[in-house]
């Protein structure tokens, strides 16, 4: 594994811990949204909990090494979820998530083997 995809591998995956985390801790100050915003998120109600459990346990996968692979798999709805929520209630802040995004790019194509499975037809009986 080469560098750059072994730096975006800690990047993200600690970036997923301390992200998570702070969804039950709220150590870092929440930015201002917008009402649309605020409602987005009082309607995911309890579901928040679950989805920053996931990125937790995604960081961690993720950072293992070895379920690498498995932590982008359960990762990516949730990044197409940042990068939406961000596209259409707070645009202002869609840094965060794309560099996200991309750190996710590169461990995707570094692992591209692995998924290629998906793309591929399926055998008929």
């Amino acid at each position: 594994m080469n560098k750059i995809s072994k730096i975006s591998q800690y990047l993200l995956g600690i970036s997923l811990l301390v992200f998570g985390t702070n969804g039950f801790f709220q150590f870092i100050p929440a930015p201002e949204f917008g009402a649309e915003a605020v409602a987005y998120f009082q309607g995911l109600g309890k579901i928040m909990i679950v989805v920053k459990a996931l990125e937790i346990v995604c960081g961690l996968l993720i950072l293992s090494g070895r379920f690498t692979v498995l932590g982008l798999s359960i990762f990516a709805p949730i990044l197409a979820n940042i990068i939406l929520f961000h596209l259409f209630y707070a645009l202002d802040s869609l840094v965060p998530g794309l560099v996200l995004s991309i750190f996710w790019g590169i461990l995707v194509f570094q692992h591209r083997k692995n998924f290629a499975g998906l793309l591929e037809k399926p055998e008929s009986n």
